[in-house]
């Protein structure tokens, strides 16, 4: 089969081609044999002798002997091909996944949960976490700096993981893969490991984070590759509707206090969107007759632009992600100069006014 392979330590890993797919395998060297893994399933491969010498003496001897035919062992069976089918995030990606896995979207990327989830009475054994976060043009995925922030997040989420060695390149696919492992133990004293395959996509920095026992990850990584090599991305087009700058007002009043906030939302054509936020406050002041005394006032001014992100529109949701991992969803509806906003799972309303 054509295949493509690169090294990964001491062994090779790569992908082989057969009836228009693509299959992720490991191969090891053991004495004189090739163990080939793929799918879980492994096969010795064992070096071939070359011919023997026609004109050599043992060529000779053998000659005169009976002839015995030569078995030639079965062709091995073409790997069935496996089901994979595809969701698509309302932010623009493809993600291809086993079709006997499930894909549960929350407001921080995917869970991926496949059909034959190792699991215990305290829970999963094994968890599959996709995400995706804006990435400013010139920064690399191998960054330091962006991989020592990544692995305090990964340890505040994880506390029983850490970082194992340094962060490793493959190529997966044709695709630049930059792979970062944790391991630690699991408060039952088994060994666990954490393993982050980071992908630039487009403008995003697309991550696939498994967390499993340390037995259970490496069964699951050829399937692991395969998802976050195949993952695309494909730009929507987006409601110009939508483009400029809005602001929401929200006013709170209590007996002689009061107090304005102002938050500012600027989406650009490009799809890239900013916030904002101010706050107004006022008191006034009487003294023990009712009679007053004065007035106390707070204006925190425009505070520039808080948060950066990306936005997107599927129908008439709109989607927010923003560097800070965190990702918003409503439902809209734009009319004149007004935007309202509306949580898909209920909740409260906010309504914008376009101030250009």
């Amino acid at each position: 089969y054509p295949l493509t392979a690169s090294r990964d330590g001491e062994a090779l890993s790569g992908s082989f081609e057969s009836q228009g797919h693509s299959y992720a395998f490991t191969a090891a060297l053991q004495d004189d044999s090739l163990h080939l893994t793929t799918d879980k399933a492994t096969h010795e491969l064992v070096r071939g002798k070359p011919p023997a010498n026609p004109l050599g003496l043992e060529n000779q001897a053998a000659s005169v002997e009976p002839q015995v035919p030569e078995e030639k062992p079965e062709p091995a069976a073409e790997p069935t091909a496996r089901a994979w089918t595809t969701f698509r995030h309302p932010a623009g990606f493809r993600v291809d996944h086993p079709a006997d896995w499930q894909a549960h979207e929350t407001s921080d990327g995917l869970i991926l949960v496949p059909s034959d989830q190792a699991t215990s009475p305290q829970g999963p054994r094994e968890v599959f976490l996709l995400g995706a976060l804006p990435l400013d043009s010139g920064v690399r995925l191998d960054d330091p700096a962006g991989l020592r922030q990544l692995d305090q997040s990964i340890r505040s989420a994880f506390p029983r993981l850490e970082a194992a060695g340094k962060s490793d390149t493959l190529d997966l696919g044709g695709h630049e893969v930059v792979v970062v492992t944790w391991e630690g133990t699991s408060p039952a004293g088994k060994p666990i490991r954490g393993r982050m395959f980071l992908r630039q996509v487009k403008d995003w920095a697309v991550s696939l984070l498994v967390v499993a026992e340390a037995d259970l990850l490496e069964p699951r990584e050829p399937v692991v590759r395969q998802i976050i090599a195949r993952i695309g991305y494909q730009e929507a087009p987006r409601d110009t509707a939508l483009v400029g700058q809005w602001r929401h007002t929200d006013t709170y009043m209590s007996g002689e206090f009061s107090m304005i906030t102002e938050r500012y939302l600027l989406l650009r054509a490009d799809g890239a969107c900013f916030e904002g936020s101010r706050m107004i406050g006022g008191m006034s002041h009487s003294d023990g007759s009712g009679n007053s005394t004065g007035s106390s006032h707070l204006d925190s001014g425009e505070s520039g632009w808080d948060y950066r992100g990306r936005w997107t529109n599927t129908g008439s949701r709109l989607t927010m992600t923003w560097e800070n991992a965190n990702a918003e969803t409503w439902n809209y509806y734009v009319e004149g100069t007004s935007l309202l906003l509306k949580p898909p799972a209920g909740g409260k309303n906010k309504l914008y006014k376009r101030t250009r």
